[in-house]
């Protein structure tokens, strides 16, 4: 084997490049680093206070981490690098304390935009025994830096379609301790960050089912989602009444 570079105890987060030629990681002193592969030369990006990698950007020229992060709840403080030339951080969301949040997909199709949430909160409905898990306000920064652009509040997931376009669960509603975590319903909305331009409502009060959907096609143009809460005795999330005819099926839609 070859050593890429000398880590210290308890430094394993790493990153690799899309294509395979390099790799993004930290250090136990907490310095964010690239590598080429497999001839390594390491190089520092930042410095200090880089504890873990949560994201590349899709052309691999930018990072997301972070220097705190809470174990039980996943929210953090925010940065980002470029991972071709390094230097100072954008600062995303601070230390005093970290509110942010990031899930699956943190940057636009076209990698000019981060996409991260602010003001992340753990959901606890009343009567419920179980937190559904977090929402926050859907906020896209450019990536050379510039002012954090805020989408939409009471977000509960987010997708990237084509070019600068996210596609988003706003307006979430939980069911109360539902059998798995993550039911509920949302409002699915489009909006293209790099415009000036409001949130284009795609459909109401669709399932939103954490790691279920809903998903994008490989062309990022047309969205599949379910809807499952019509027909006799259904029933919505809100007031257990019958929603209506049944509607109850799987759908695509174009993404405006």
């Amino acid at each position: 084997p070859i050593m890429v570079d000398t880590l210290g105890p308890n430094a394993f987060d790493f990153i690799r490049r899309t294509d395979g030629t390099g790799v993004i990681y930290t250090t136990s002193g907490k310095a964010l680093k690239s590598s080429p592969l497999p001839a390594a030369a390491p190089k520092t990006l930042v410095a200090t206070g880089a504890t873990g990698i949560t994201q590349l950007s899709p052309d691999d020229n930018y990072a997301l981490y972070y220097a705190n992060r809470d174990a039980t709840t996943g929210i953090q403080d925010l940065f980002m690098s470029s991972t071709v030339t390094g230097g100072a951080p954008v600062t995303l969301s601070g230390t005093s304390p970290p509110t942010a949040i990031t899930f699956a997909v943190d940057f636009t199709a076209d990698s000019k935009y981060a996409v991260w949430y602010a003001d992340a909160v753990q959901l606890m409905p009343p009567g419920a025994t179980m937190s559904p898990g977090l929402v926050g306000t859907l906020t896209a920064t450019p990536v050379g830096g510039g002012k954090n652009n805020t989408i939409d509040m009471n977000v509960w997931s987010n997708l990237s379609a084509a070019g600068s376009k996210v596609v988003y669960q706003g307006n979430y509603l939980p069911f109360i301790n539902p059998p798995s975590p993550g039911l509920g319903i949302a409002d699915i909305l489009s909006l293209d960050v790099s415009g000036s331009g409001t949130p284009k409502l795609i459909v109401a009060q669709a399932d939103a089912t954490g790691v279920g959907g809903p998903y994008l096609t490989s062309a990022g143009d047309k969205m599949v989602y379910t809807f499952s809460r019509s027909g006799a005795g259904a029933g919505d999330a809100g007031t257990g009444a019958d929603a209506g005819p049944d509607l109850n099926g799987l759908y695509v839609v174009p993404v405006p």
